[in-house]
């Protein structure tokens, strides 16, 4: 048996090999941990981007107290205002016009129309009851794109802010064989209606809807759609290319953005735009009732020259300036009634009789572009029913609105042209990639 000084002496080596363990240890430890900060900071100061700024919605509600919410979506009815809608979901005057305020920071509420959806938020402390809620705001969609916030803040005031919705484009093509319309086709073949009257606003400076288009014609579009985050359409999208065979004879257009002056054209394969001086038919979904030229008056009985075209139409059909001009008449005049003229450049002049009324805030001397309402399809004057009489004169003198060839609007230089087949070429191959089956978005 040892005695105690020769345990003490025994012992004493194995506790110095502990403390030296754990003093290495301690150090590489130091060491590593040393490095990793270094190596951290170093990372942050070469390649390390600032934190954005959290959104301020999230800071909103980060500085409440633990909250419930709950939602109900609404609707602007017809003749209807926000300030109203509000009001009437129970929200007292003085809260909603502090809400409303917030808004028009963004956006005049009086732009928003009847079906306008709002969804209108509550809230209550999370540790009693849902009865205590309280208004906290509210959303809208004004725009596609566009959505607006309009939040309530710790001091019970509010404040707006917008977001940008992401949409996600999508490619559709028709090829058609006109039936009955070139409206009903395109209609028929999936198109939305203010896509197909914007196509025919197109072909309004080329084509006479009454007497060239025949079925058995063809029709070709290529369009985009855009939806949003959950799939839903949420625009109609552009035309991008569209061609109308008639007769065999095909007319193609191309959209096209140019480099200077960022307008969008739709070109022909030449880039001479599809757009004219004058449009031939200045409305929408009329009838040609009444052609140029000598004809026997239907109310007066003899025969004289009628020096326009006539458009049957509905009452109150908006009638559009064919043309960017001037008006250098607007009021009563004798048998074509409410009536408004208006000059244009090269010498061309246009008539728009037996209107209805006239566009707000138009007047004698005020600038108009193309296609922009200037009135509305009536009976005034001396009429039969409720038609658009319209005239074209060149130099003082009258002349087919539907057979004169106007001059052409924009031309590509050599230089854009090359730039343009381009995108046509591309725009081509995306047309017959779709036709195919293929997938789109292996077209550049």
């Amino acid at each position: 048996m040892l005695d105690s000084e020769e345990v003490r002496i025994k012992t004493r080596p194995s506790r110095n090999l502990f403390y030296m363990t754990v003093i290495v240890s301690l150090f590489f430890s130091f060491w590593a941990f040393r490095n990793y900060v270094e190596a951290d900071a170093n990372q942050t100061r070469i390649s390390a981007r600032p934190v954005p700024a959290a959104p301020f919605i999230d800071l909103i509600w980060l500085e409440k107290k633990p909250m419930m919410r709950t939602s109900e979506t609404v609707s602007l009815g017809k003749g209807g205002t926000l300030a109203e809608l509000l009001t009437n979901k129970g929200i007292d005057i003085i809260t909603a016009d502090s809400a409303l305020d917030a808004l028009k920071t963004m956006l005049n509420p009086r732009t928003l129309r009847e079906g306008q959806e709002l969804r209108l938020f509550y809230e209550w402390d999370a540790d009693v009851s849902k009865k205590t809620a309280s208004f906290a705001g509210f959303d809208l969609i004004p725009a596609p794109t566009k959505r607006i916030i309009v939040r309530k803040l710790q001091d019970g005031s509010f404040k707006a802010v917008s977001a940008n919705r992401p949409l996600t484009e999508k490619h559709f093509l028709i090829d058609t064989e006109i039936t009955s319309s070139l409206y009903q086709s395109a209609r028929n073949a999936g198109m939305a209606p203010s896509q197909v009257i914007e196509l025919i606003r197109m072909y309004s400076f080329t084509v006479d809807f009454q007497r060239e288009i025949r079925e058995g014609d063809r029709l070709e579009v290529l369009y985009t759609r855009l939806f949003d985050p959950d799939g839903k359409q949420a625009d109609t999208g552009k035309i991008l290319y569209t061609g109308l065979t008639i007769k065999g004879k095909r007319q193609a257009y191309w959209h096209y953005k140019t480099r200077d002056d960022d307008k969008t054209y739709y070109l022909d394969e030449s880039g001479n735009s599809i757009s004219r001086l004058l449009m031939k038919t200045p409305l929408d979904g009329a009838r040609l009732s009444s052609r140029y030229g000598l004809r026997k008056h239907p109310i007066l009985g003899f025969t004289r020259l009628h020096r326009g075209v006539d458009f049957a139409a509905r009452r109150g059909t908006p009638v559009f300036a064919a043309g960017d001009g001037v008006i250098s008449a607007l009021g009563v005049e004798g048998n074509h009634g409410k009536r408004i003229r208006i000059n244009h450049e090269n010498n061309y002049k246009t008539l728009y009789a037996h209107l209805n009324g006239y566009a707000r805030g138009l007047k004698t001397g005020s600038p108009v572009k193309q296609g922009q309402v200037i009135g509305y399809v009536g009976a005034t004057g001396l009429a039969t029913g409720p038609h658009l009489h319209y005239e074209i004169t060149y130099d003082d003198r009258s002349v087919n609105p539907l057979t004169i060839e106007m001059p052409v609007l924009t031309k590509l230089d050599e230089e854009e042209k090359i730039e343009f087949d381009r995108v046509r070429q591309n725009l081509t191959r995306l047309a017959q990639d779709l036709a195919a089956g293929l997938d789109p978005s292996a077209v550049d």
